[in-house]
Protein backbone atom coordinates (compact mmCIF):
# COMPACT_ATOMS: atom_id res chain seq x y z
CA UNK A 1 0.00 0.00 0.00
CA UNK A 2 1.28 3.44 -0.82
CA UNK A 3 1.66 5.96 1.99
CA UNK A 4 0.56 9.58 2.08
CA UNK A 5 2.35 12.36 3.94
CA UNK A 6 0.69 15.23 5.76
CA UNK A 7 0.07 17.19 2.56
CA UNK A 8 -1.77 14.30 0.98
CA UNK A 9 1.01 13.53 -1.51
CA UNK A 10 1.56 9.90 -2.48
CA UNK A 11 5.08 8.69 -1.78
CA UNK A 12 6.37 5.92 -4.04
CA UNK A 13 9.68 4.31 -3.19
CA UNK A 14 11.20 0.86 -2.86
CA UNK A 15 11.54 1.56 0.84
CA UNK A 16 7.77 1.68 1.19
CA UNK A 17 7.42 -1.48 -0.84
CA UNK A 18 9.90 -3.63 1.06
CA UNK A 19 9.92 -2.38 4.63
CA UNK A 20 8.85 -5.37 6.69
CA UNK A 21 7.33 -3.30 9.49
CA UNK A 22 4.87 -1.66 7.08
CA UNK A 23 4.16 -4.39 4.55
CA UNK A 24 5.03 -7.75 5.98
CA UNK A 25 7.68 -10.20 4.83
CA UNK A 26 5.83 -11.16 1.63
CA UNK A 27 6.39 -7.77 -0.01
CA UNK A 28 10.14 -8.19 -0.53
CA UNK A 29 9.49 -11.35 -2.54
CA UNK A 30 6.69 -9.60 -4.42
CA UNK A 31 8.98 -6.79 -5.56
CA UNK A 32 11.49 -9.31 -6.89
CA UNK A 33 8.73 -11.13 -8.71
CA UNK A 34 7.44 -7.91 -10.25
CA UNK A 35 10.92 -7.17 -11.57
CA UNK A 36 11.14 -10.65 -13.14
CA UNK A 37 7.57 -10.35 -14.45
CA UNK A 38 8.28 -7.04 -16.20
CA UNK A 39 11.58 -8.36 -17.59
CA UNK A 40 9.85 -11.43 -19.06
CA UNK A 41 7.11 -9.25 -20.53
CA UNK A 42 9.60 -6.93 -22.22
CA UNK A 43 11.59 -9.82 -23.72
CA UNK A 44 8.49 -11.55 -25.07
CA UNK A 45 7.11 -8.31 -26.46
CA UNK A 46 10.26 -7.53 -28.44
CA UNK A 47 10.46 -11.11 -29.72
CA UNK A 48 6.83 -11.70 -30.67
CA UNK A 49 5.15 -8.37 -31.38
CA UNK A 50 5.30 -6.07 -34.35
CA UNK A 51 4.81 -2.32 -33.79
CA UNK A 52 1.26 -1.16 -34.53
CA UNK A 53 0.08 2.42 -34.62
CA UNK A 54 -3.65 1.82 -35.13
CA UNK A 55 -6.03 0.72 -32.42
CA UNK A 56 -8.81 -1.84 -32.54
CA UNK A 57 -12.43 -2.24 -31.57
CA UNK A 58 -13.77 -5.52 -30.23
CA UNK A 59 -16.71 -7.27 -28.63
CA UNK A 60 -17.23 -9.95 -26.03
CA UNK A 61 -18.65 -13.47 -26.17
CA UNK A 62 -21.51 -14.25 -28.53
CA UNK A 63 -21.39 -13.42 -32.24
CA UNK A 64 -25.05 -12.77 -33.05
CA UNK A 65 -24.59 -13.19 -36.79
CA UNK A 66 -22.95 -16.61 -36.53
CA UNK A 67 -25.10 -17.75 -33.60
CA UNK A 68 -28.33 -17.18 -35.55
CA UNK A 69 -27.26 -19.38 -38.46
CA UNK A 70 -28.95 -22.71 -39.14
CA UNK A 71 -25.83 -24.37 -37.72
CA UNK A 72 -25.00 -22.05 -34.79
CA UNK A 73 -21.37 -21.09 -34.22
CA UNK A 74 -20.55 -20.61 -30.55
CA UNK A 75 -17.79 -21.51 -28.12
CA UNK A 76 -19.71 -21.96 -24.86
CA UNK A 77 -21.05 -25.49 -25.18
CA UNK A 78 -21.41 -26.89 -21.70
CA UNK A 79 -23.35 -29.50 -19.77
CA UNK A 80 -25.26 -29.94 -16.55
CA UNK A 81 -23.69 -31.62 -13.54
CA UNK A 82 -25.78 -34.74 -14.07
CA UNK A 83 -24.52 -35.03 -17.65
CA UNK A 84 -20.95 -34.50 -16.48
CA UNK A 85 -21.31 -37.30 -13.94
CA UNK A 86 -22.76 -39.61 -16.58
CA UNK A 87 -20.51 -38.89 -19.58
CA UNK A 88 -17.36 -37.54 -17.94
CA UNK A 89 -14.12 -36.63 -19.75
CA UNK A 90 -14.89 -38.03 -23.22
CA UNK A 91 -17.95 -35.80 -23.65
CA UNK A 92 -16.20 -32.82 -22.06
CA UNK A 93 -13.39 -33.27 -24.60
CA UNK A 94 -15.89 -33.46 -27.46
CA UNK A 95 -17.50 -30.17 -26.42
CA UNK A 96 -14.15 -28.48 -25.86
CA UNK A 97 -13.02 -29.50 -29.35
CA UNK A 98 -16.17 -28.00 -30.88
CA UNK A 99 -15.67 -24.81 -28.86
CA UNK A 100 -12.09 -24.38 -30.07
CA UNK A 101 -13.20 -25.08 -33.65
CA UNK A 102 -15.88 -22.41 -33.44
CA UNK A 103 -13.46 -19.97 -31.81
CA UNK A 104 -11.31 -20.24 -34.95
CA UNK A 105 -14.40 -19.62 -37.11
CA UNK A 106 -15.29 -16.52 -35.09
CA UNK A 107 -11.74 -15.19 -35.30
CA UNK A 108 -11.76 -15.57 -39.08
CA UNK A 109 -15.16 -13.87 -39.34
CA UNK A 110 -13.90 -11.02 -37.16
CA UNK A 111 -10.83 -10.50 -39.32
CA UNK A 112 -12.92 -10.45 -42.51
CA UNK A 113 -15.08 -7.72 -40.96
CA UNK A 114 -12.24 -5.58 -39.63
CA UNK A 115 -12.60 -6.58 -35.95
CA UNK A 116 -9.23 -7.30 -34.38
CA UNK A 117 -10.13 -7.65 -30.71
CA UNK A 118 -12.23 -10.46 -29.24
CA UNK A 119 -13.05 -11.61 -25.72
CA UNK A 120 -13.75 -15.31 -25.65
CA UNK A 121 -16.36 -16.59 -23.24
CA UNK A 122 -15.07 -18.09 -20.01
CA UNK A 123 -18.28 -19.98 -19.28
CA UNK A 124 -18.03 -23.60 -20.45
CA UNK A 125 -15.24 -22.93 -22.95
CA UNK A 126 -13.67 -26.11 -21.58
CA UNK A 127 -16.60 -27.71 -19.70
CA UNK A 128 -16.04 -28.62 -16.05
CA UNK A 129 -12.34 -27.82 -16.30
CA UNK A 130 -12.36 -27.15 -12.55
CA UNK A 131 -12.56 -30.92 -12.01
CA UNK A 132 -9.54 -31.96 -14.09
CA UNK A 133 -6.41 -30.78 -15.89
CA UNK A 134 -6.96 -30.07 -19.56
CA UNK A 135 -4.18 -32.48 -20.49
CA UNK A 136 -6.37 -35.30 -19.14
CA UNK A 137 -8.89 -34.98 -21.99
CA UNK A 138 -8.73 -38.04 -24.27
CA UNK A 139 -8.69 -35.90 -27.43
CA UNK A 140 -6.19 -33.34 -26.15
CA UNK A 141 -3.93 -33.79 -29.21
CA UNK A 142 -6.75 -32.76 -31.55
CA UNK A 143 -7.69 -29.85 -29.28
CA UNK A 144 -4.06 -28.71 -29.15
CA UNK A 145 -3.82 -28.76 -32.94
CA UNK A 146 -6.94 -26.59 -33.30
CA UNK A 147 -5.83 -24.30 -30.48
CA UNK A 148 -2.44 -23.84 -32.14
CA UNK A 149 -4.18 -22.79 -35.36
CA UNK A 150 -6.18 -20.25 -33.35
CA UNK A 151 -3.01 -18.81 -31.85
CA UNK A 152 -1.22 -18.69 -35.20
CA UNK A 153 -4.18 -16.88 -36.78
CA UNK A 154 -4.30 -14.34 -33.94
CA UNK A 155 -0.60 -13.54 -34.11
CA UNK A 156 -0.28 -13.53 -37.90
CA UNK A 157 -3.12 -10.99 -38.18
CA UNK A 158 -2.03 -8.91 -35.17
CA UNK A 159 -5.26 -9.53 -33.27
CA UNK A 160 -5.94 -9.63 -29.54
CA UNK A 161 -7.77 -12.29 -27.55
CA UNK A 162 -8.80 -11.88 -23.94
CA UNK A 163 -10.74 -13.63 -21.18
CA UNK A 164 -12.87 -12.23 -18.36
CA UNK A 165 -13.39 -14.96 -15.70
CA UNK A 166 -16.74 -15.10 -13.95
CA UNK A 167 -17.78 -13.04 -10.93
CA UNK A 168 -17.02 -15.86 -8.49
CA UNK A 169 -13.28 -15.42 -9.14
CA UNK A 170 -12.38 -13.42 -6.04
CA UNK A 171 -8.63 -13.65 -5.43
CA UNK A 172 -8.66 -11.30 -2.42
CA UNK A 173 -11.47 -13.05 -0.55
CA UNK A 174 -11.16 -13.59 3.18
CA UNK A 175 -12.05 -17.27 2.65
CA UNK A 176 -9.25 -19.64 1.77
CA UNK A 177 -11.51 -21.96 -0.24
CA UNK A 178 -12.73 -19.02 -2.38
CA UNK A 179 -9.17 -17.95 -3.08
CA UNK A 180 -8.29 -21.52 -4.04
CA UNK A 181 -11.21 -21.68 -6.49
CA UNK A 182 -10.06 -18.37 -7.97
CA UNK A 183 -6.53 -19.69 -8.37
CA UNK A 184 -7.78 -22.85 -10.11
CA UNK A 185 -9.98 -20.86 -12.49
CA UNK A 186 -7.18 -18.45 -13.40
CA UNK A 187 -4.72 -21.29 -13.96
CA UNK A 188 -7.24 -22.88 -16.33
CA UNK A 189 -7.52 -19.66 -18.31
CA UNK A 190 -3.75 -19.45 -18.49
CA UNK A 191 -3.56 -23.04 -19.76
CA UNK A 192 -6.08 -22.28 -22.54
CA UNK A 193 -3.93 -19.39 -23.79
CA UNK A 194 -0.80 -21.52 -23.44
CA UNK A 195 -2.50 -24.22 -25.52
CA UNK A 196 -2.79 -21.63 -28.31
CA UNK A 197 0.93 -20.84 -27.96
CA UNK A 198 0.12 -17.19 -27.27
CA UNK A 199 2.86 -15.24 -25.47
CA UNK A 200 2.48 -14.73 -21.74
CA UNK A 201 1.92 -10.98 -21.92
CA UNK A 202 -0.97 -8.59 -21.38
CA UNK A 203 -1.44 -8.43 -25.14
CA UNK A 204 -3.67 -11.42 -24.36
CA UNK A 205 -5.07 -10.39 -20.98
CA UNK A 206 -6.99 -12.25 -18.31
CA UNK A 207 -9.23 -9.53 -16.87
CA UNK A 208 -10.57 -9.71 -13.29
CA UNK A 209 -12.08 -7.57 -10.55
CA UNK A 210 -10.82 -7.42 -6.99
CA UNK A 211 -14.17 -8.81 -5.87
CA UNK A 212 -14.75 -6.57 -2.86
CA UNK A 213 -13.00 -4.71 -0.07
CA UNK A 214 -14.22 -6.99 2.76
CA UNK A 215 -14.33 -4.17 5.29
CA UNK A 216 -10.66 -3.21 5.00
CA UNK A 217 -9.13 -2.23 1.67
CA UNK A 218 -5.58 -2.23 3.02
CA UNK A 219 -5.82 -5.84 4.21
CA UNK A 220 -7.58 -6.78 0.96
CA UNK A 221 -4.69 -5.33 -1.05
CA UNK A 222 -2.25 -7.32 1.08
CA UNK A 223 -4.20 -10.54 0.51
CA UNK A 224 -4.20 -9.92 -3.22
CA UNK A 225 -0.43 -9.34 -3.23
CA UNK A 226 -0.01 -12.63 -1.36
CA UNK A 227 -2.36 -14.35 -3.81
CA UNK A 228 -0.18 -13.24 -6.73
CA UNK A 229 2.61 -15.30 -5.19
CA UNK A 230 0.56 -18.49 -5.56
CA UNK A 231 -0.15 -18.35 -9.31
CA UNK A 232 2.10 -19.29 -12.21
CA UNK A 233 3.72 -16.89 -14.73
CA UNK A 234 1.11 -18.13 -17.22
CA UNK A 235 -1.43 -16.19 -15.13
CA UNK A 236 0.48 -13.36 -13.47
CA UNK A 237 2.09 -12.20 -16.74
CA UNK A 238 -1.38 -11.84 -18.30
CA UNK A 239 -3.41 -10.66 -15.33
CA UNK A 240 -5.08 -7.23 -15.46
CA UNK A 241 -7.52 -5.60 -13.00
CA UNK A 242 -10.62 -3.58 -13.85
CA UNK A 243 -12.23 -0.75 -11.91
CA UNK A 244 -15.67 -1.41 -10.37
CA UNK A 245 -19.07 0.21 -10.91
CA UNK A 246 -19.66 0.79 -7.21
CA UNK A 247 -18.30 3.71 -5.16
CA UNK A 248 -17.71 1.34 -2.23
CA UNK A 249 -15.46 -0.95 -4.25
CA UNK A 250 -12.29 -0.26 -6.26
CA UNK A 251 -11.80 2.85 -8.36
CA UNK A 252 -9.13 3.45 -11.00
CA UNK A 253 -7.23 5.71 -8.60
CA UNK A 254 -7.16 3.06 -5.84
CA UNK A 255 -6.08 0.30 -8.22
CA UNK A 256 -3.29 2.43 -9.67
CA UNK A 257 -2.06 3.65 -6.28
CA UNK A 258 -2.61 0.59 -4.09
CA UNK A 259 -2.56 -2.51 -6.30
CA UNK A 260 -0.37 -1.87 -9.34
CA UNK A 261 2.84 -0.85 -7.47
CA UNK A 262 2.84 -4.05 -5.39
CA UNK A 263 1.68 -6.55 -8.02
CA UNK A 264 2.57 -5.13 -11.45
CA UNK A 265 -0.94 -5.87 -12.76
CA UNK A 266 -2.05 -3.26 -15.34
CA UNK A 267 -5.37 -1.50 -14.73
CA UNK A 268 -8.17 -1.82 -17.28
CA UNK A 269 -10.13 1.42 -17.53
CA UNK A 270 -13.88 0.83 -17.82
CA UNK A 271 -15.45 4.04 -19.11
CA UNK A 272 -18.97 3.27 -17.88
CA UNK A 273 -17.84 2.01 -14.47
CA UNK A 274 -15.84 5.17 -13.92
CA UNK A 275 -19.07 7.16 -13.65
CA UNK A 276 -19.83 5.34 -10.38
CA UNK A 277 -16.36 5.37 -8.82
CA UNK A 278 -14.64 8.45 -10.24
CA UNK A 279 -13.40 9.88 -6.91
CA UNK A 280 -13.26 13.36 -8.43
CA UNK A 281 -11.33 12.41 -11.58
CA UNK A 282 -12.60 13.02 -15.11
CA UNK A 283 -12.85 10.29 -17.73
CA UNK A 284 -9.64 11.46 -19.36
CA UNK A 285 -7.79 11.63 -16.07
CA UNK A 286 -8.99 8.14 -15.13
CA UNK A 287 -7.94 6.73 -18.48
CA UNK A 288 -4.52 8.38 -18.33
CA UNK A 289 -3.89 6.94 -14.87
CA UNK A 290 -4.76 3.43 -16.07
CA UNK A 291 -2.94 3.76 -19.40
CA UNK A 292 0.36 4.46 -17.64
CA UNK A 293 0.26 0.94 -16.17
CA UNK A 294 0.23 -0.69 -19.64
CA UNK A 295 3.16 -1.30 -21.92
CA UNK A 296 2.49 -0.20 -24.57
CA UNK A 297 -1.11 -0.83 -25.71
CA UNK A 298 -3.81 -0.32 -23.06
CA UNK A 299 -7.17 -2.07 -23.13
CA UNK A 300 -10.30 -0.07 -22.32
CA UNK A 301 -13.90 -1.19 -21.86
CA UNK A 302 -16.60 1.05 -23.26
CA UNK A 303 -20.37 0.92 -22.82
CA UNK A 304 -23.27 3.29 -22.24
CA UNK A 305 -26.10 3.11 -19.66
CA UNK A 306 -29.32 1.54 -20.90
CA UNK A 307 -31.44 4.30 -19.37
CA UNK A 308 -29.90 6.87 -21.72
CA UNK A 309 -31.11 4.79 -24.67
CA UNK A 310 -34.66 4.47 -23.35
CA UNK A 311 -34.18 0.77 -22.56
CA UNK A 312 -35.65 -0.98 -19.53
CA UNK A 313 -33.02 -1.23 -16.83
CA UNK A 314 -33.28 -2.22 -13.21
CA UNK A 315 -30.17 -0.25 -12.27
CA UNK A 316 -28.13 2.60 -13.79
CA UNK A 317 -25.12 0.30 -14.24
CA UNK A 318 -26.96 -1.82 -16.84
CA UNK A 319 -25.35 -1.66 -20.29
CA UNK A 320 -27.27 -0.55 -23.36
CA UNK A 321 -27.72 -2.81 -26.39
CA UNK A 322 -25.79 -0.40 -28.63
CA UNK A 323 -23.58 2.64 -28.18
CA UNK A 324 -23.90 5.96 -29.96
CA UNK A 325 -20.21 6.69 -30.33
CA UNK A 326 -16.77 6.17 -28.85
CA UNK A 327 -14.91 9.39 -27.90
CA UNK A 328 -12.22 10.06 -30.48
CA UNK A 329 -9.62 10.83 -27.81
CA UNK A 330 -10.22 7.38 -26.29
CA UNK A 331 -10.29 5.51 -29.56
CA UNK A 332 -6.99 6.99 -30.66
CA UNK A 333 -5.13 5.72 -27.59
CA UNK A 334 -6.44 2.25 -26.71
CA UNK A 335 -7.83 -1.03 -27.97
CA UNK A 336 -11.48 -0.83 -26.96
CA UNK A 337 -13.78 -3.64 -25.92
CA UNK A 338 -17.40 -2.66 -26.67
CA UNK A 339 -19.56 -4.17 -23.94
CA UNK A 340 -23.18 -4.37 -25.06
CA UNK A 341 -25.74 -6.93 -26.22
CA UNK A 342 -25.36 -5.82 -29.82
CA UNK A 343 -21.92 -7.46 -29.86
CA UNK A 344 -20.43 -7.45 -33.37
CA UNK A 345 -23.45 -5.53 -34.71
CA UNK A 346 -22.66 -2.68 -32.32
CA UNK A 347 -19.04 -2.60 -33.50
CA UNK A 348 -20.23 -2.53 -37.11
CA UNK A 349 -22.45 0.47 -36.34
CA UNK A 350 -19.49 2.37 -34.89
CA UNK A 351 -17.28 1.53 -37.87
CA UNK A 352 -20.00 2.50 -40.35
CA UNK A 353 -20.68 5.80 -38.58
CA UNK A 354 -16.96 6.59 -38.56
CA UNK A 355 -16.64 5.72 -42.24
CA UNK A 356 -19.60 7.93 -43.17
CA UNK A 357 -18.00 10.78 -41.24
CA UNK A 358 -14.69 10.21 -43.01
CA UNK A 359 -16.43 10.09 -46.38
CA UNK A 360 -18.16 13.40 -45.62
CA UNK A 361 -14.84 14.99 -44.74
CA UNK A 362 -13.37 13.81 -48.04
CA UNK A 363 -16.40 15.16 -49.92
CA UNK A 364 -16.16 18.57 -48.22
CA UNK A 365 -12.43 18.62 -48.92
CA UNK A 366 -13.15 18.06 -52.60
CA UNK A 367 -15.63 20.96 -52.67
CA UNK A 368 -13.06 23.22 -50.99
CA UNK A 369 -10.44 22.29 -53.58
CA UNK A 370 -12.82 23.16 -56.40
CA UNK A 371 -13.75 26.52 -54.89
CA UNK A 372 -10.06 27.29 -54.41
CA UNK A 373 -9.44 26.47 -58.06
CA UNK A 374 -12.28 28.75 -59.20
CA UNK A 375 -10.95 31.57 -56.99
CA UNK A 376 -7.48 31.17 -58.49
CA UNK A 377 -8.85 31.35 -62.04
CA UNK A 378 -10.96 34.43 -61.20
CA UNK A 379 -8.19 36.42 -59.47
CA UNK A 380 -5.14 35.41 -61.51
CA UNK A 381 -6.39 34.65 -65.01
CA UNK A 382 -9.58 36.66 -65.13
CA UNK A 383 -13.30 36.26 -65.22
CA UNK A 384 -13.40 35.55 -68.94
CA UNK A 385 -11.11 32.56 -68.52
CA UNK A 386 -13.33 31.29 -65.70
CA UNK A 387 -16.35 31.32 -68.01
CA UNK A 388 -14.43 29.22 -70.54
CA UNK A 389 -12.57 26.95 -68.13
CA UNK A 390 -15.41 26.12 -65.74
CA UNK A 391 -17.40 23.88 -68.14
CA UNK A 392 -14.21 22.04 -69.12
CA UNK A 393 -13.25 21.61 -65.50
CA UNK A 394 -16.65 20.22 -64.52
CA UNK A 395 -16.46 17.56 -67.27
CA UNK A 396 -13.30 16.03 -65.77
CA UNK A 397 -13.43 16.50 -62.03
CA UNK A 398 -10.65 14.93 -60.00
CA UNK A 399 -11.94 13.21 -56.89
CA UNK A 400 -9.58 12.49 -54.01
CA UNK A 401 -10.25 9.12 -52.38
CA UNK A 402 -9.52 8.21 -48.73
CA UNK A 403 -6.22 6.59 -49.71
CA UNK A 404 -4.85 9.92 -50.90
CA UNK A 405 -4.82 8.83 -54.55
CA UNK A 406 -6.44 10.82 -57.35
CA UNK A 407 -8.63 9.43 -60.12
CA UNK A 408 -10.67 11.10 -62.91
CA UNK A 409 -14.47 11.00 -62.71
CA UNK A 410 -16.50 11.59 -65.86
CA UNK A 411 -19.56 13.03 -64.15
CA UNK A 412 -19.49 15.60 -61.41
CA UNK A 413 -22.69 14.42 -59.74
CA UNK A 414 -21.86 12.91 -56.36
CA UNK A 415 -24.34 10.03 -56.71
CA UNK A 416 -22.31 8.60 -59.57
CA UNK A 417 -19.20 8.21 -57.45
CA UNK A 418 -18.87 4.59 -56.35
CA UNK A 419 -16.63 4.35 -53.28
CA UNK A 420 -15.20 0.86 -52.66
CA UNK A 421 -13.30 1.72 -49.52
CA UNK A 422 -14.35 0.26 -46.19
CA UNK A 423 -13.13 1.78 -42.94
CA UNK A 424 -11.73 -0.80 -40.55
CA UNK A 425 -11.06 0.81 -37.17
CA UNK A 426 -8.89 3.77 -38.22
CA UNK A 427 -7.42 2.38 -41.45
CA UNK A 428 -8.91 2.33 -44.96
CA UNK A 429 -8.24 -0.52 -47.35
CA UNK A 430 -9.30 -0.84 -50.95
CA UNK A 431 -11.49 -3.94 -51.01
CA UNK A 432 -12.82 -3.92 -54.58
CA UNK A 433 -10.51 -2.41 -57.14
CA UNK A 434 -12.90 -3.49 -59.95
CA UNK A 435 -15.27 -0.72 -58.90
CA UNK A 436 -12.67 1.96 -59.59
CA UNK A 437 -13.25 3.36 -63.08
Amino acid sequence: MLKRDGSGEVTVSLFHLVTANEMGGVRNTTVQRIEAHRHRRQIRRTQTRRPRVTYMLGYAGRNNTLRDQQSPVRCNRGMQKKTWEEKGLPYAGELAEQNFNDLLTILKWNHEHGIGFYRCTSQSFVPWNSQYEIEALPNIDTIREIATRCGEFIQSHDMRLSFHPDYFVKPASTTQSTREKARKSLENHGSWLDLMNLPQTTDYPINIHMGGHYGDKEETADRFAAFIETVSPSVVDRLVIENDDNPNLWSVTELVEDIYPTTGCPVTFDYHHHAFSAEGTTYREGFELAAETWDPRPVTHYSEPAVLHGEDAGRPQTHSSYVNRVPSWLRSQADIMIECDGKELAVDRIQTATYNWYQSVCFCSGIFQRLLFYWYIWTVVGSSALCVGLPLHMRAVWVVNPLGQERPQRHHHRASVRTPWVLHSQTCTCRDQKNVR
